[in-house]
């Protein structure tokens, strides 16, 4: 289900102010193809092929490169490993019309690897795998055990905790404000609302069943 639930997060059109460039310098007019073919296209292209193969594929590259294989009929991921080969110095991207074009393509084919993942997909109905709208609802009424609820909301700790102390102690040159408002965003329903919800629900349950 972590696999599904990833590619349902990450599947639909870019969304151009997502992902602002932020401390880049020189490499920041390559950052619109990076953040497009790698932050936001190829997650879920890695969740399809996890979910089809049955083991969680590792790699941003070797996503590519065995999504190139398993799909070759699909010409976007040759464009991507010839995009990084040429180091994002491909001037036809580059322009406005360049990456609206890049943006339908890759669209086009999360929804091409989402119609073969279907297949492969045991926990939604059968009528409703033709309609993604339905998934999400699909995958929020399976009950899922609260200490699972609790460890995936709070395993990122530790990581959060090093992000932030880097954050407030950046270099002057270091541009770090958008960066410690978007970590606030979520700090306070990963590490304190879902946590404390769920260890009540544990709590209430492990009550009940002591006094019988």
């Amino acid at each position: 289900m972590f696999h599904l639930k990833k590619f349902l997060t990450y599947y639909g059109p870019y969304i151009k102010e997502i992902d602002p460039a932020i401390n880049l310098g020189v490499y920041e007019n390559k950052y619109p193809l990076h953040s497009r073919m790698m932050h936001y296209f190829t997650p879920p292209v890695q969740s399809t092929l996890s979910i089809i193969f049955g083991r969680t594929i590792t790699g941003k590259m070797e996503t590519i490169r065995l999504a190139r294989e398993f799909f070759p009929s699909i010409s976007v991921f040759d464009e991507i490993l010839d995009t990084i080969d040429k180091h994002y110095e491909i001037p036809s991207l580059c322009s406005e019309s360049g990456l609206t074009g890049l943006e339908d393509r890759l669209y086009h084919t999360l929804q091409s690897v989402k119609d073969a993942m279907a297949q492969h997909i045991t926990i939604i109905p059968e009528q409703h795998k033709n309609d993604i709208r339905l998934w999400k609802k699909d995958i929020a009424d399976i009950p899922v055990a609260p200490q699972s609820v609790i460890f995936d909301s709070s395993r990122f700790c530790r990581l959060m905790k090093g992000r932030l102390i880097f954050y407030a102690n950046v270099p002057d040159h270091f541009d770090n404000i958008w960066l410690i408002q978007n970590e606030l965003k979520r700090i306070g329903s990963m590490f304190y609302k879902t946590p404390f919800k769920y260890s009540i629900t544990v709590l209430h349950f492990v009550s009940f069943y002591s006094i019988l």
